[in-house]
């Protein structure tokens, strides 16, 4: 799609899109092989181990559950407004300057 200057900035609005929706997918899920230092536990591994936890014990869950529970509540809220932002209005709006794209056909 580059070499088609008439599309170029159609190309910068799709790897952008791309662009933010790895960042939210890197928020929420560590795709490299082990834990380490240079790789943190992501959203989902957290919230695993947080369910784990409360649901081992016998008794409610703790103050500390419950407030650890909020933060990572509020964390995946954000990735999920941001989410929801690029699947209603970003990615339409890409659709649509793709459909007014004229073809050009191959040689």
């Amino acid at each position: 799609m580059r070499e088609r200057p008439d599309v170029s900035e159609l190309a910068d609005r799709i790897e952008e899109l791309d662009r933010r929706l790895a960042g939210i997918d890197l928020e929420l899920i560590e795709r490299s092989g082990g834990l380490s230092y240079a790789n943190p536990t992501r959203l989902n591994a957290k919230l695993a181990a947080l369910a784990a936890m409360v649901g081992s014990a016998d008794a409610a869950p703790t103050r500390q559950s419950r407030e650890v529970f909020a933060e990572l509540a509020a964390r995946l809220d954000r990735q999920l407004t941001a989410l929801h932002h690029l699947l209603e209005v970003d990615l339409p709006a890409i659709n649509a300057a793709l459909r007014e794209v004229p073809l050009i056909a191959a040689p």
